[in-house]
């Protein structure tokens, strides 16, 4: 008897202090491990950031752009490089910089956010202002990877007047009906979710590339310095929590009908998709009527990475 009531005890007293530790690993501050300067002006809108680089001269188009979860605005800074293009890269709310050195200038064109930090809508909210701000220069293009993807449908559904010109790039998107692969499924459980600090912390030990290879491959020097720190992006593991909860809730209850706000682009699906489910992402993207559906050869969730090429000319 005495081994089932040490065992049981045992256990209690875990859970217990398990509990009183999980707030304060959510809030504890996390340190930034990025500094790469961003050639242009970087603007502050609430909890998140623009970075915004202009084009020498007239732009032929302003192309906006919304990184995935854990990722910074870096994610696209290769991609779009012309000098004719003003390009502007969202940092999601409750995230580091990656320029942690430049000033920020604050955002006199963004208003009052309505929404939560770290959900999808606050990020849309930004995208939505910025765009608001910027679209008059000339033809726009908005380029969503990921849960970036989700915050361009959530910015047109909050707007769809603002899209009505707009080409929209969904990259290996988070969309209405979507699901986490397989694999990562536990994550957005219950038990999941209450572990989540407790398993960020031991994960910090090893960079993600190392520790889980298979996830991200194939790899390259970039894409390595590019993922590595991700779990170094977000401010507080408070805001990560925040992510993955809303964005289990956003695939569930967003209507197929969001999608019918996006006119004129393309969905880009990658070839093996480890970070959400390939067919549920594409059964979605066939619901939308107004997107070309890209299916994309040699390519992992990280498209722009891996094939830079396939993403389509402007």
């Amino acid at each position: 008897m005495r081994r089932p009531l040490l065992l049981a005890a045992t256990t209690a007293v875990t859970a217990f202090g398990a509990r009183r530790l999980r707030p304060r690993l959510l809030d504890r501050p996390i340190p930034r491990r990025v500094q790469e300067p961003f050639d242009g002006e970087i603007f502050a809108a609430g909890e998140a950031a623009v970075g915004v680089r202009t084009a020498t001269g007239n732009p032929r188009a302003v192309v906006i752009c919304m990184h995935g979860f854990l990722e910074d605005m870096r994610y696209f800074g290769a991609l779009y490089r012309d000098p004719t293009l003003t390009y502007l890269g969202i940092n999601s709310g409750g995230y580091h910089i990656p320029d942690g050195e430049q000033p920020r200038r604050e955002a006199d064109w963004a208003t009052d956010n309505p929404y939560t930090p770290g959900t999808i809508a606050y990020d849309a909210w930004v995208l939505n202002e910025a765009l608001a701000h910027w679209r008059g220069q000339a033809r726009v293009r908005v380029h969503g990877h990921s849960r970036g993807g989700a915050v361009v449908v959530e910015a047109a559904r909050q707007r769809p007047e603002a899209f009505a010109e707009a080409e929209v790039i969904l990259e290996a998107p988070v969309l209405p009906g979507g699901a986490v692969a397989a694999a990562l499924g536990t994550g957005a459980t219950g038990a999941g979710e209450f572990l989540l600090p407790f398993g960020l912390a031991a994960a910090r030990q090893v960079p993600v590339t190392q520790a889980a290879p298979w996830l991200f491959r194939p790899l390259s020097p970039r894409k390595r310095e590019l993922l590595d720190p991700m779990l170094y992006t977000p401010r507080t593991d408070r805001i990560t929590l925040v992510n993955v909860m809303n964005l289990r809730d956003w695939m569930r209850m967003t209507p197929p009908a969001a999608l019918e706000t996006l006119p004129q682009g393309c969905v880009l699906i990658p070839q093996t998709d480890r970070i959400l489910d390939r067919q549920a992402m594409l059964t979605a993207a066939r619901r939308a009527p107004g997107l070309r559906v890209v299916e994309t050869a040699g390519t992992s969730h990280f498209i722009s990475l891996d094939a830079p090429a396939l993403i389509p000319p402007l």
